[in-house]
């Protein structure tokens, strides 16, 4: 597990692997390997930041490597690792997308949250209904919320 992941996502899961290996084995290389890979995300360091304060890593999909960088910051902090400046970082990148960017991110949740996200069951019609490119292109709300049961 060496070196430093570019991000945490569903197709890189080294960063969380350092992490669980940080708990499990009490290693100091895999605590440094984790904070070396957080510490990267901090301002002032390798990733960008928007002028409302997102870490933005990507331009495809950023929340997601903020997100999930923001929890991998959580669980180390409770590991002990930089835990005032990682947990601070984690509330401000959640904050941010819950709202305080003066929009939420998140999808049926406060002010402004998005109406239209790229997600199909969200923006087609119930089964048998047809679903197509017509409801993908649709400038109307998707008809349901992706919260929806």
């Amino acid at each position: 597990m060496n070196g430093k992941p570019w991000a945490f996502s569903w197709d890189d899961k080294k960063a969380g692997v350092q992490v669980l290996m940080a708990e499990v084995t009490k290693k100091a290389s895999y605590k440094q390997a984790v904070d070396t890979f957080i510490t990267s995300w901090l301002p002032g360091h390798e990733v960008h930041y928007t002028q409302k304060g997102l870490a933005w890593r990507d331009q495809w999909g950023p929340n997601r490597y903020s997100a999930n960088t923001a929890f991998l910051a959580l669980v180390a902090a409770d590991q002990g690792i930089n835990p005032t400046t990682y947990r601070e970082f984690a509330k401000k990148q959640i904050h941010y997308m819950l709202g305080d960017s003066g929009r939420s991110f998140v999808v049926g949740f406060g002010t402004n949250p998005p109406e239209r996200p790229h997600h199909r069951s969200s923006s087609c019609p119930l089964s048998p209904a047809p679903c197509g490119w017509n409801n993908y292109n649709s400038p109307d709300p998707n008809r349901r919320l992706c919260t929806e049961r």
